[in-house]
């Protein structure tokens, strides 16, 4: 069975290699490459650099043992790769951090012969006028709406695995993330039909999918969307 698309996870080049580089995966033993794949899934395919992520969520992802993961997450971390940030808690939950290098930026290729390399300097906020005030605003928007987008689509890839293909083109293909603050998600949907069935039948469901990659979320609920919402 092919791979779906566009369901894609970026992965660290230097993780996986090329042809005429070795590759960290060349180093590591099965159980190491997998907490690491697994941990990439979680982070940079939710675009974050940091989860909350169970032991049981890490076995069910890897088809590892419990020490299997263990032993992987401790080789992982040895090799700098990740970082556990907090000590695990209730339902064994460990917080965990993918530890990134900022490299250099290529245009230090362009500077003169001597001359000292200097990063990109950030971007200024003061000072600017109401044009570009309206403009950062529109685009924190925009960014915000994007995330949201990105969450659910994950989330959808992982429901499409838990019902039939019928159950999900007639009751999944039209919904979206409209909210997602302090552990309750709103969830869009494009009728008051489509809203009850999904609420009295599917909740459950989503919910735990939902609990797999965001641990704090405490509930999820659906309303109908505007077609504003929906067409966006």
């Amino acid at each position: 069975m092919p791979f779906e698309r566009p369901n894609y996870t970026q992965v660290p080049n230097d993780l996986l290699g090329n042809w005429s580089e070795p590759s960290l995966m060349s180093q590591m033993k099965e159980t190491e490459l997998k907490v690491i794949l697994a941990l990439c899934r979680l982070t940079f395919g939710y675009h974050r650099k940091q989860v909350k992520a169970s032991l049981p969520v890490l076995e069910r992802m890897t088809g590892l043992s419990r020490q299997g993961v263990v032993s992987g997450a401790q080789a992982a971390e040895d090799r700098g790769l990740i970082r556990r940030i907090s000590a695990r808690g209730r339902g064994n939950v460990t917080h965990w951090q993918m530890l990134i290098q900022e490299k250099v930026n290529d245009l230090d290729l362009f500077s003169d012969k001597g001359q000292q390399s200097r990063p990109f300097e950030p971007e200024k906020v003061n000072g600017v006028d109401n044009n570009s005030q309206k403009f950062r605003h529109m685009k924190e928007s925009n960014k915000e709406r994007d995330e949201l987008e990105i969450k659910w689509s994950a989330i959808l890839s992982e429901i499409k695995g838990q019902c039939t293909q019928a159950t999900f083109e007639r009751w999944f293909m039209y919904t979206s993330l409209l909210e997602a603050n302090n552990g309750d998600w709103v969830i869009g949907c494009q009728n008051e039909a489509a809203r009850e069935w999904l609420q009295t039948r599917m909740n459950d469901m989503v919910l735990r999918q939902v609990q797999y990659a965001y641990p704090d979320v405490q509930r999820v609920r659906f309303q109908v969307a505007d077609r504003e919402t929906h067409a966006g």
